[in-house]
């Protein structure tokens, strides 16, 4: 009987399903562009009340890839220089070798008897330079240890 008329018990049926599948819409683009904006599935998940297996479901419907994520900027990737001194040194240290001799940091830091990673911290003035560092770095630039503190 209700195929000829409308009822109203189904209507207000479909309509609450409607308004859920609506909510749910709108919960999934919201946790996806939360992933997208760099969030964790933990994050989201306390966020959202759902386990992160049903929002690593959602995401995959969604088409979304690891490779769709923003990464978050750690706070240890971009520290400031310990001072304006080691700043410094870390400057005259990339135009000594880079500027002035063309070589790579890995050949440089060969040359100086430190690793590549330690080369870049040192250039950023991330790194404490200990005096055996300084004066290696003194004979790759074949300056006094002096001078190159004091940038004469």
């Amino acid at each position: 009987m209700c195929a000829r008329k409308p009822c109203s018990r189904h209507t207000f049926a479909d309509t609450a399903h409607l308004v859920g599948i609506m909510k749910n819409t709108q919960r999934n683009n919201g946790i996806a562009q939360e992933y997208i904006r760099g969030s964790t599935l933990e994050q989201i998940s306390s966020e959202y009340g759902i386990s992160p297996r049903m929002i690593r479901y959602i995401l995959t419907q969604k088409g979304l890839r690891a490779e769709d994520r923003k990464k978050q900027p750690s706070f240890d990737l971009a520290p400031s220089p310990r001072s304006q001194l080691h700043l410094k040194i870390g400057q005259r240290l990339y135009e000594a070798y880079f500027v002035k001799r063309g070589l790579s940091r890995a050949e440089a830091a060969v040359k100086m008897g430190i690793s590549a990673k330690g080369l870049r911290n040192l250039e950023s003035g991330r790194s404490n330079i200990d005096l055996l560092t300084l004066q290696n770095i003194a004979g790759f630039m074949e300056i006094s240890v002096g001078e190159l503190i004091d940038g004469s």
